[in-house]
């Protein structure tokens, strides 16, 4: 059984997701945003894939990406930063 709380923007785990301390909101933003050394990259890129929460949030992220990208279409001059 897995069980999650979130207390201050931390999600905390039960077993099977051990690398509970990967999910915090910073290192999926950070990992997102491609500013990760490659250690810690490939550290919260398997967490993600093991932990229900960090994935929703990536998706979240990768989202709101898209929306941005759909408002700034059109308008001349106007391009935010795609990853």
């Amino acid at each position: 059984m897995i069980s999650i709380s979130t207390t201050e923007g931390v999600a905390k785990m039960s077993e099977p997701f051990a690398d509970h301390q990967l999910c915090q909101s910073k290192n999926i933003q950070a990992y997102f945003d491609d500013e990760l050394d490659s250690t810690m990259h490939l550290l919260v890129e398997r967490h993600i894939g093991e932990c229900p929460v960090c994935n929703a949030e990536l998706g979240a992220l990768q989202r709101l990406q898209a929306l941005v990208g759909l408002a700034f279409r059109g308008q001349a001059g106007l391009s935010p930063v795609m990853h």
